[in-house]
């Protein structure tokens, strides 16, 4: 199971299926396979009118995917300077991402 970066203490006004790291607002992990956790960005998919991406920016999708261990820090930074550089580049892998 992967370390949980970043995170702090719950926000008292957080439910407790949320928890924060480094400012960005995740579902906490109860799968414990990034692929299953992946499953968990999206909140409420079986109503369309209330779902709820947590990967909202290529920001979250960094902040996601470090905490699931697929990205270390170095190469976090040196995808979030890529994606600065290229935002078309950066919608277009978040999309993937989703699609996925």
């Amino acid at each position: 199971m992967s370390r949980t970066i970043g995170a702090g203490k719950p926000r008292a006004s957080e439910p407790v299926w949320v928890e924060v790291v480094d400012g960005v607002r995740l579902p906490r992990r109860l799968a414990g396979h990034p692929a299953l956790e992946l499953c968990n960005t999206l909140a409420n998919c079986s109503e369309p009118q209330a779902a709820f991406d947590y990967l909202a920016d290529f920001e979250s999708l960094c902040v996601w995917a470090t905490r699931e261990g697929l990205l270390d820090a170095t190469l976090a930074a040196a995808t979030r300077r890529a994606m600065a550089a290229d935002s078309v580049a950066a919608a277009r892998e978040l999309e993937r991402v989703r699609a996925f």
